[in-house]
């Protein structure tokens, strides 16, 4: 699963959809730079095996890759 923003010249024309964003922030999964600076246009690739979405039936945590399968 992979989402991004899309930003032209430093502006952010396309932003993640809030849902993102939030669980990005909420989890810490923003992709970070060698120096640890984070960037808020897309998240890291550890996101597809992070449970960070709630199973409305069971109550559980799943990861992307167990919601898309």
């Amino acid at each position: 699963m992979s989402f991004h923003a899309c930003v032209e010249k430093g502006v952010e024309t396309i932003p993640l959809p809030g849902w993102v964003k939030s669980i990005g922030e909420a989890e810490d999964l923003f992709y970070k730079d060698a120096h640890g600076n984070p960037s808020t246009e897309y998240l890291s690739w550890a996101v597809d095996n992070e449970r960070v979405f709630k199973d409305d039936q069971s109550g559980n945590q799943l990861s992307p890759l167990q919601v898309i399968n």
